[in-house]
């Protein structure tokens, strides 16, 4: 049986090995440092633990676990960090005693696994486990869901609601996720990913007016992802806008052989996005 963990890290890199290496011991659901995410992760995941990977000079899940700790979904939910030494010294000296396991780097997934199931075993959590958990993704996936797309997994779909054009983003910088759907939720319903994989499962049940797609990316690349979508007749009608951070001619033809609607160069222009966006989907 596995624990539910859920898992915050500013950078993919952070967690990346962790979710590898821990996939048939804990089920873990990354998510974000914005309150929804937080929150509707809570309780739509129902964790036995939250894992904060801690970096120099990233602080701003400070502020959310604060008020984390004390929600009703939450509390008594235990907290496990991880990082450098430096790192976690100013995790506990901004949130003093917040954090129920303290990991310091360099330490193995292996071992940071082992510490989490060995705390939870003793302490006797009162959750179920994952037998009785709700619908999540298969242990490993990593997740970057918000309020909209939980309401999407439970049948609820908001677009239709509002009348709003679905737009997916794919990308496994974080960053650029909260970039863009930030700067796009007023005007569509945004979905982020952090893979391809999870994307694809995703579009199995939901489907999308358009799909934003990083062209570089870790384990499976943009043109991988953009071949499935191309190769499955449910999929292969939805308008795809390449994003990329390479501006040599012959990448930029590359991405043209490929045959998207567009694309668009790294550092993203707002404005341009957002009129590419209305171009194809309106």
């Amino acid at each position: 049986m596995a624990y539910r963990i859920l898992v915050y890290s500013p950078t993919m890199e952070g967690m990346k090995d962790f979710f590898i290496q821990t996939r048939a011991e804990l089920t873990c659901v990354s998510t974000t440092s914005l309150w929804e995410d937080l929150i509707n992760h809570t309780e739509g995941f129902k964790p036995h633990g939250f894992l904060v990977f801690c970096e120099p000079g990233d602080e701003s899940i400070f502020p959310q676990i604060k008020k984390l700790r004390t929600h009703p979904s939450f509390k008594g939910t235990p907290i496990f960090i991880t990082g450098s030494a430096k790192a976690c010294d100013s995790f506990d000296k901004e949130l003093s005693g917040a954090a129920d396991l303290i990991m310091t780097k360099p330490t193995s997934p292996a071992v940071m696994e082992q510490g989490i199931r060995r705390y939870l075993d003793a302490h006797a959590p009162a959750r179920p486990k994952t037998e009785t958990a709700p619908a999540a993704a298969p242990a490993g996936d990593v997740m970057n869901v918000s309020l909209d797309d939980l309401m999407r997994s439970f049948g609820d779909d908001p677009a239709k609601k509002s009348g709003k054009k679905h737009i997916i983003v794919i990308d496994d910088d974080r960053s650029v996720l909260k970039l863009l759907k930030t700067a796009l939720s007023e005007d569509y319903e945004v979905s982020t990913m952090v893979s391809g994989n999870m994307a694809m499962k995703y579009l199995k049940t939901h489907t999308a007016d358009l799909i934003l797609l990083d062209y570089e990316m870790p384990i499976e690349s943009g043109p991988e992802i953009f071949k499935k979508l191309k190769d499955d007749p449910a999929d292969s009608k939805i308008p795809v806008v390449f994003l990329t951070g390479v501006s040599d001619t012959l990448r930029i033809t590359d991405v043209l052989k490929l045959g998207p609607q567009g694309y668009l160069l790294k550092p993203i222009d707002m404005n341009r996005l957002k009129q590419t966006i209305i171009e194809i989907v309106g």
